[in-house]
């Protein structure tokens, strides 16, 4: 005789219930904090761009500045005022260990100013100097690369007879093209004459759609003064007076911005190299295009390889506009294929900690590219990579007081990292952890509840 099998009590079928119920509320209360941080960010544009931008910035600038005001404060040898001024007094165990602090220079060193080492004068004249030297070599890039964009621009604009020459020599050349097929194929002349209207009408979009491109940069570049103003001073005050921001979110964000710099950098000279070699006189202006646009991982590569095709088929000074084309296309795939998916992969995507799936990546670009346009495309990257940082963070803090909290940036990271087995094993510890906590809640509730009906 087979055993009676157990029906659940009702006790069981409380759990359940309450642990599905449990669930569809952190659904419920994710997508709600999902749709108002939405909100804020497409609606705060105008302030948060500049603020990330300079907030990147700074994270990237931040430990250049401070060693050369180590330098510049005699925290470091000469151990003097600027390297060159009077020595700096300094306590044994002040910057400096045990081992350095019986360093043979030691004896030499006088004070500046005071019994003490801590010269107020002195310490931020070496901190504004060191800033300083920061901001001026941040200005001569942004004025290098934002020059050398507008001169391009310009030269294309007054270049711009040739391209109608070269549009219509490309219209002649398709219209003996299409009369030779009219001819072999037997079509009217109602066809052709359709065909070449429908070419005229092709180049005239393409010709207005490269004109209004020029423009849309000349404007840009003429009306982002307020924005760099604005981007400026963020910078100069975080560096001047850094926030206690450090950690693992700093160096992570840190390192992929330098990694990512270099390799655009590399391929940006590269495009120049190229182009140069075609006889373009706009090289410098693609290959600072392809280094902004390389900063979008594999989109902004593929949009770099397009722009210059229109100039290139419309140019009426190239012998032969389609092999200048073929060339130029086939050695920016190839630059592409080493720099992008070699020399990138073997700096970012090797390195575990910044490991990442390639479906959030292209999320995140989009989304970002929606709310604050190209800009946000750049920055989308950085700004999932500090979200990874701060999950990572709080996963090595010493979380044995909120296991919650450590359970969800766990099940954040994995789901981040590709690994949906994980991930939804650490999302069930959330939530029981989550169920765990709000007994008590309950309990006393119940006993409250108990207490009054019996009073």
């Amino acid at each position: 005789m087979l055993p009676r099998r157990q029906e659940p009590s009702s006790s069981d079928n409380v759990t359940a219930v309450t642990k599905s119920l449990q669930k569809v509320a952190v659904f419920l209360l994710m997508l709600v904090a999902l749709v108002c941080g939405h909100i804020l960010l497409f609606h705060l544009r105008s302030v948060l761009v500049p603020f990330v931008l300079s907030a990147l910035v700074v994270c990237a600038v931040e430990p250049t500045v401070n060693a050369i005001y180590h330098g510049f404060s005699g925290r470091m040898p000469p151990y003097r005022w600027f390297c060159c001024c009077c020595h700096r007094k300094m306590r044994k165990d002040a910057f400096y260990g045990e081992e350095e602090g019986e360093d043979p220079d030691r004896a030499e060193l006088e004070p500046l100013n005071g019994p003490t080492d801590d010269d107020p004068l002195c310490e931020g004249a070496a901190r504004c100097a060191s800033v300083s030297i920061a901001i001026g070599l941040i200005l001569l890039v942004v004025t290098v690369l934002a020059g050398s964009l507008l001169a391009g621009a310009l030269h294309l604009r007054e270049s711009w007879s040739s391209y109608s020459l070269g549009a219509a020599n490309l219209v002649a050349w398709l219209e003996s093209i299409t009369r030779k097929l009219s001819l072999r194929l037997q079509l009217g002349e109602q066809t052709d004459a359709h065909l070449n209207g429908f070419y005229s009408h092709l180049l005239d979009k393409g010709q207005a759609l490269v004109s209004a491109v020029v423009e849309e940069i000349i404007s840009d570049v003429s009306s982002c003064v307020v924005s760099l103003i604005i981007i400026l001073l963020y910078v100069i005050f975080g560096l001047l007076h850094p926030l206690p921001i450090g950690g693992k979110v700093s160096n992570l964000v840190r390192s992929y911005l330098w990694k990512k710099t270099l390799v655009s950098l590399l391929y940006g000279f590269s495009v120049s190299a190229l182009f140069l070699l075609l006889n373009n006189d706009l090289a410098i202006f693609f290959g600072i295009v392809s280094f902004f646009f390389n900063y979008v991982p594999e989109v902004g590569t593929i949009i770099a390889i397009i722009i210059p095709m229109p100039v290139i088929l419309l140019d009426g000074r190239l012998a032969s506009p389609a092999t200048t084309l073929m060339k130029a296309t086939m050695g920016q795939l190839a630059m592409k294929i080493v720099f992008n998916n070699i020399i990138e992969t073997s700096l970012i995507q090797a390195d575990t900690e910044m490991k990442v799936h390639p479906v959030w990546v292209l999320l995140t670009i989009n989304y970002f590219g929606f709310i604050w346009g190209p800009v946000g495309m750049m920055i989308g990257v950085p700004i999932l990579s500090v979200l990874k940082g701060a999950a990572v963070s709080t996963i090595e803090l010493d979380t044995e007081k909120d296991d919650l909290t450590k359970a969800w940036a766990e099940s954040f990271l994995a789901c981040l990292e590709g690994r949906p087995q994980k991930a939804r094993e650490k999302l069930e510890i959330a939530i029981g952890a989550m169920s765990l906590k709000a007994r008590p809640e309950e309990e006393k509730l119940q006993n409250f509840g108990e207490t009054t009906s019996a009073a």
